[in-house]
């Protein structure tokens, strides 16, 4: 059966939040060019038409009504989504759409239509959405299919290199997207160069609200030189709007000219663009690894089994996930940093209750992953449990509890064996917890084991008669189990 969403109406805006009116959304598998239908009713009997007119005739998708609005039923994976104008204009590409997840204004839901370079109508065969200038370079960048890293597109950077060189040239986003002073803007990329020492720029330019280019400079999202990756490498950058900044276009320059400019290419792929504020709300039923695009909320759900969350490199990452867990099986969920990351100075943490929350941010990497907030019912954890049968006094029972902590309360406690002092079998006395430190008895814990010392044999009060007495140590045996209290 297919899934409805938005009940099911399904309501699409362009870059300004307005009603996507009249548009339509061409419809594909996640990750591909290749068409994947949806449908009008939940039997999946009748597919919806796409556009009847323009470029796009006959394409698998769907139309919009004068709200901007469609009854969608989708089938079972992910989508890749492009939203298009009446006018056939493209406003933006949706990758790994997930019809199943709650998605509200998603950070995937590109704020650069064809951030990945897949569409291109033009003649010249330009990817749509760019604009592409030579800005005093040897050559306009390319669109390329021969290398690509995200979907089966990515743009080419070629200088010829030299002392004279002037690099490559520029792409520049066509559309303007609006800002607002004090609220960042975000920028996520994939890139490869073919030599490390070829110089890359990420560039945000500022215009005012009559679109008029602001006096200074723009703002460095990255620019580097000798360290570039030679595998394409995703990257996280942020530039904060200056005042009377109202607008924003992206600038991509690869192989820019520097110093001693040599020779080579550079690719740039899964280019996006996103407000800070625009939120994202996934669901992990299995093990995933999250990337930079993912910043937002992640509900948990281990219901199926045992989640391992894997967070992205918090080097160079400007962002914050919510994880919140919201099933209450007994399954573990583990949230870990990537290689040599830590989370607050250590390694991996657990969610351990339902609705148990941590909110972690990442300012740039220098500090690993941080926590600013946590959340969770408080949860009771028992360790392991030791045992002397029998009691043997002048002795000392000392094991590991395997909490990772030093417990919270440790009860220590006698269990009869055999009838003694008036007490019956399966008589349980409590000794106490950390308040127990006589002449004859002490407790003492650290962060991995329980010691319980006692230099002589125990005396009780006598169940039968009140009177105090020594117990038979042959008829009891001595427990002690720690527990550790935590809200995750």
């Amino acid at each position: 059966m297919a899934k409805p969403i938005g009940n099911p109406r399904f309501h699409a805006r362009d870059t300004s939040g307005a009603d996507l009116a009249l548009g339509y959304v061409l419809t594909y598998a996640a990750g591909t060019t290749s068409a994947k239908a949806v449908y009008q009713d939940s039997s999946e009997l009748v597919v919806h038409p796409g556009p009847a007119s323009g470029p796009y005739a006959g394409q698998t998708g769907f139309v919009l009504d004068t709200r901007g609005e469609a009854a969608v039923y989708w089938g079972l994976g992910k989508y890749k989504l492009r939203f298009y104008r009446a006018d056939h204009t493209l406003v933006r590409e949706v990758d790994q759409f997930d019809p199943g997840t709650v998605t509200t204004q998603t950070e995937t839901e590109n704020a650069q239509p064809n951030g990945s370079f897949e569409n291109t109508s033009g003649a010249d065969g330009s990817p749509d959405g760019w604009e592409l200038t030579m800005t005093g370079g040897d050559t306009l960048p390319v669109r390329t299919v021969t290398v690509a890293d995200h979907g089966a597109a990515a743009l080419m950077f070629e200088t010829f290199g030299g002392p004279l060189s002037g690099g490559a040239g520029a792409a520049t986003t066509r559309d303007y997207l609006p800002v607002a002073a004090g609220r960042p803007l975000d920028v996520l990329w994939r890139m490869r160069s073919e030599l490390s020492s070829l110089r890359s720029v990420v560039y945000v330019r500022w215009y005012d609200a009559a679109r008029i280019e602001l006096g200074g400079s723009p703002g460095t999202v990255y620019d580097q030189t000798f360290n570039n990756p030679t595998v394409f490498t995703e990257f996280h950058g942020r530039a904060m709007p200056p005042a009377g900044a109202r607008y924003a276009r992206l600038e991509l320059r690869g192989a820019a000219p520097h110093a001693t400019s040599p020779q080579g290419k550079v690719w740039f792929d899964g280019v996006l663009l996103r407000t800070v504020g625009m939120e994202n709300l996934r669901t992990l039923s299995a093990s995933a690894t999250l990337g930079h695009h993912d910043f937002g909320t992640v509900l948990v759900d281990a219901t199926g089994g045992a989640v391992a969350v894997t967070l992205p490199s918090a080097s160079g990452a400007f962002g914050e996930f919510a994880l919140v867990r919201i099933d209450a099986s007994a399954n573990a969920v583990t949230v870990q940093p990537a290689g040599a990351d830590t989370i607050d100075g250590g390694g991996a943490f657990t969610l351990r209750s339902r609705y148990a929350s941590r909110r972690l941010c990442a300012g740039g990497g220098a500090n690993g992953w941080l926590t600013v907030a946590r959340a969770g019912h408080p949860v009771v954890i028992q360790g392991n449990v030791l045992t002397q049968d029998p009691v043997a006094p002048g002795t000392t029972l000392s094991g590991t509890h395997g909490l990772g902590a030093p417990p919270s309360s440790v009860a220590v406690k006698l269990v009869c064996k055999t009838t003694d002092l008036g007490y019956a079998v399966g008589d349980e006395v409590m000794l106490g917890g950390y308040d127990i430190a006589t002449a004859s008895r002490t407790l003492s814990v650290n962060a991995t084991s329980v010691t319980v010392s006692h230099a002589g044999t125990p005396s009780l009060v006598r169940k039968d008669t009140l009177a105090v007495a020594a117990i038979t140590a042959a008829a009891w045996k001595l427990q002690v189990t720690p527990y550790l209290i935590t809200s995750q």
